[in-house]
């Protein structure tokens, strides 16, 4: 009786885990997306005096310059989304190509490829982009460039893997004995189970994309034209006494909570994929969690 009751608790955990994900995720993106319809002022404005408290004109109050910071919130939402899904679908299709072909085609392709991969992995990505920032400039697209650039090695290693475990079934060697093509059983056989995996590839890619990217704009990396949460957090520590009064508040917790928020939202949805289609893969994507 009580291993019934853990079943069904632990399928209720489950659901209600990943639905909590999904809506802090979509409503973080949604924030961004309505962001020019949202701001009741441009994030870049003088839009009233320094310092001032949360009020109805200002729900989250006013920096040191007197910018909106309920604005710049909404705004920050739409560049923390924008990096996250932009790195996270270019590291989930390049991890598919790469780990696809080295599943699929075997022999010397797999090696070179997997010696590659090994290489990448080897590399402190958040280092690597800090230096890479400070020597050829900041820039929102350089950022995302490079992100996507060291986003798919441990993503394609777990689609090898599995790719390898589905190409030696028994309906496929019976695919190949009837004299079927190879991108017809990969397309028809191999890719529609790779699909979930894919997806969790791309949920962990965008949650370290959006780790990155606020941590680079807290350094005083970031590109300084955009309002991200990284660069608001980073203007409120480098202002001389932020917390000798109030204004700590209502300048730090916002951004703050929404990163923690969104990178909550996105691991609830990994840890949930993971456990479901691959457990294997919880182990191996510790390494995406290295900067």
């Amino acid at each position: 009786m009580s291993e019934i009751k853990n079943k069904i608790l632990s399928a209720i955990f489950q659901k209600t885990r990943i639905r909590v994900g999904i809506f802090l995720v979509g409503i973080i993106i949604l924030l961004g997306l309505l962001a020019p319809f949202l701001a009741p002022y441009p994030p870049l404005e003088m839009a009233g005096e320094s310092l001032k408290p949360p009020s109805w004109s200002h729900p989250f109050g006013t920096d040191d310059v007197g910018h909106d910071l309920f604005s710049q919130f909404l705004y920050g939402a739409r560049i923390s989304a924008l990096v996250g899904v932009s790195v996270g679908l270019s590291g989930a299709i390049l991890a598919l190509l790469i780990g696809g072909l080295a599943g699929y085609a075997g022999r010397w392709i797999e090696q070179v490829i997997m010696r590659a991969v090994d290489v990448f992995l080897s590399l402190p990505r958040f280092p690597i982009l800090i230096i890479f920032t400070a020597f050829l400039g900041t820039g929102l697209s350089k950022i995302i460039l490079f992100l996507a650039l060291f986003s798919w090695p441990v993503g394609s290693r777990l689609i090898r893997s599995m790719v390898i475990s589905l190409k030696n079934a028994p309906l496929i060697e019976s695919e190949r004995l009837f004299g079927a093509r190879g991108h017809y059983i990969f397309f028809r056989h191999i890719f529609p189970d790779l699909v979930p995996l894919v997806v969790a590839i791309f949920v962990l890619d965008a949650c370290y994309a959006v780790l990155a990217e606020a941590g680079l704009s807290f350094l005083g990396l970031g590109d300084p034209s955009l309002v991200s949460w990284g660069n608001i957090l980073h203007y409120a520590f480098v202002y001389p006494g932020i917390f000798l009064g109030t204004s700590w508040l209502w300048w730090i917790l916002p951004p703050g909570l929404g990163i923690a928020l969104f990178i909550m939202g996105l691991m609830l949805i990994s840890t949930e994929l993971e456990e479901k289609y691959q457990p294997k893969m919880k182990k191996e994507s510790e390494l995406i969690a290295g900067f």
